[in-house]
């Protein structure tokens, strides 16, 4: 169910890590712990915007979002993702650089992620 007791996660078995999070999944759900589809979708969005920091910020803002960001999947699964990129305060910067002219680029999908997922609590199929 909770595969947070395998300890080590992407640096002991790299291969078997990502076999377990992103093709040996039982079954997909929306949001459920161990099998969302949410968590898979927001750590694979991670990594482009993590390459934007590394080449349009400080090098340092790239080390922090990796440790905030990377590490606690690598660790273990991308259980509850998206909590840990809410803090990743180089995303918010890079997303203000790159579409600062034409913002409504990236505030309609914005809005139309927040109703979705809005929805999804209201309905009870995701508590947090």
């Amino acid at each position: 169910f909770f595969k947070s007791q395998n300890t080590g996660g992407f640096f002991f078995h790299p291969l078997r890590w990502l076999v377990d999070n992103f093709i040996h999944i039982e079954q997909l759900t929306i949001h459920a712990p161990g099998s969302s589809i949410i968590d898979r979708i927001f750590f694979v969005l991670f990594i482009p915007l993590l390459i934007g920091i590394y080449w349009h910020l400080p090098k340092v803002y790239t080390v922090y979002a990796l440790a905030v960001g990377l590490l606690p999947a690598l660790f273990g699964n991308v259980m509850s993702f998206p909590r840990y990129l809410i803090i990743i305060f180089p995303f918010y910067i890079l997303l203000a650089l790159r579409y600062h002219k034409h913002y409504l680029w990236l505030a309609l999908p914005m809005s139309v992620v927040q109703i979705i997922l809005l929805s999804i609590h209201s309905l009870a199929f995701w508590i947090a």
